[in-house]
């Protein structure tokens, strides 16, 4: 079977989209408990815009299971901006102020730098590709 190269993001995601759910997933509930001690004292309106990066990767995951089925174009095209956007700024923060070299930081900068890759796989996959 020959793989074009533009079929090669979408046939990652593909393959790999149970671990990718997985990540997608563990990413939002460990952002979560990451913000928890903000978000026992933020406001119940301004609730969804404290924890940008789970949420981010919470709407990856559906954006995802949409791209599976062939729905959400729109969905997609705003998943892909936010992740792109809170997994670069929060890399660039985290180069800028440095990591602390601890596991922890090492592991969020790692998680994000997946994010930005993921989006990027995604922008790739969801787009129409005229031929």
């Amino acid at each position: 079977m020959v793989v074009h190269l533009a079929d090669r993001p979408a046939s990652i995601l593909r393959r790999g989209y149970p671990l990718i759910q997985a990540l997608n997933v563990a990413g939002a509930v460990v952002g979560v408990a990451w913000y928890w001690p903000q978000l026992v004292h933020t406001r119940i309106l301004l609730l969804p815009f404290v924890p940008d990066c789970p949420l981010a990767a919470a709407l990856v995951a559906v954006a995802l299971l949409a791209w599976r089925k062939g729905r959400g174009e729109a969905l997609q095209g705003f998943a892909i901006g936010v992740a792109l956007f809170y997994g670069a700024w929060t890399i660039a923060l985290l180069w800028r102020t440095g990591t602390g070299g601890n596991l922890a930081d090492e592991a969020m900068l790692w998680a994000h730098v997946g994010m930005v890759l993921e989006a990027l796989l995604l922008w790739h996959a969801a787009r129409p590709h005229r031929g």
